[in-house]
């Protein structure tokens, strides 16, 4: 087997993530599931994988001396850990769970409004009796129109924190 070092951004890799969650759920509703282990499996590798310093630029060449690469070995036992599998309409949302991926927000969202490329879903929140209103924003054009369906209707969202902003992901069925 050969090994490829292959150095990719933080979204990049949650952009593979989703997009590897969303192919174990086709293949686990098709009965696949053997070829769904395997992408459940390059899922958890992916979201297991280690990341580099926030100072450094790229990964260290470890080809030319065919020595691997640090934090590439795997603990005892750890080959024997359980892959995720999913099944059922909450699928991709489970698989993205079991990665680490996403979250639930459960929310009346009182507006909808597009702000560059970005949609700005906001909605109120009571503490005590002061009400303040707050913002979350959405960044795939694929669910602008499914956000703005859900004005003033109570939703659940798919969310995903990503540099202490909270983003939305997709719209829970």
């Amino acid at each position: 087997m050969s090994r490829l070092i292959l150095e990719i951004a933080e979204t990049e890799r949650i952009l593979l993530a989703v997009a590897l969650a969303q192919r174990v759920a086709e293949l686990e509703l098709a009965g696949r599931t053997e070829h769904a282990n395997s992408y459940s499996d390059l899922l958890r590798r992916l979201w297991e994988a280690p990341r580099l310093p926030e100072t450094q630029a790229s990964a260290a060449n470890t080809a030319s001396t065919g020595s691997p690469r640090p934090g590439a070995a795997t603990a005892p036992g750890a080959g024997a850990c359980s892959t995720p599998t999913v099944s059922g309409a909450d699928s991709v949302l489970d698989a993205l769970k079991g990665a680490g991926v996403v979250g639930e927000l459960t929310i009346t969202p009182v507006s909808v409004e597009q702000d560059g490329k970005a949609m700005v879903v906001s909605y109120q929140i009571r503490s005590g009796q002061k009400t303040r209103l707050t913002k979350t924003r959405c960044w795939d054009p694929k669910l602008f129109s499914a956000l703005v369906a859900t004005i003033g209707q109570t939703t659940t969202f798919l969310t995903r924190e990503s540099k202490g902003f909270l983003n939305i992901v997709g719209v829970k069925p």
